[in-house]
């Protein structure tokens, strides 16, 4: 879905049909972070993440979208370096995040669909309730 999202050139602006995308890309993190919410142990003490899981591989994607963009799309042997680079490093840091979450160190965020899972139906209700009234 990311992939969607670049412009076919480096110089050309996002279309505006970009929100239906973003749209699913949202609900697509809203049900990682369900989903871990009621999977990923939560341990009290360890320290606090600042991303959901579904934001952290949300970021992922998108990196990996526009490296590839870059390495198919480029001339420039450094620039395709660099996006291979950052890829490469933001796959170390989810590696390192993993780890951590399994060894009860790190704690991630609910996510906002999240804390709506964790408090179950009565939460389902209230998030129902508030979305349609915004």
């Amino acid at each position: 879905m990311h992939a969607e999202l670049i412009p076919f050139r480096i110089d050309q602006a996002p279309q505006l049909a970009c929100e239906p995308v973003r749209a699913e890309i949202d609900r697509v993190v809203g049900e990682i972070d369900a989903w871990a919410a009621r999977h990923v142990p939560r341990t009290k003490g360890a320290r606090k993440h600042t991303h959901s899981l579904g934001e952290v591989i949300s970021h992922i994607a998108k990196t990996y979208a526009e490296a590839w963009w870059i390495v198919l799309h480029s001339a420039d042997t450094e620039t395709r370096h660099h996006a291979w680079f950052h890829l490469a490093e933001a796959r170390e840091g989810y590696a390192e995040m993993v780890n951590e979450i399994r060894t009860r160190h790190l704690q991630l965020p609910l996510g906002s669909s999240g804390i709506w899972s964790a408090a179950g139906d009565i939460g389902y209700e209230r998030k129902r309730n508030v979305m349609s009234n915004t």
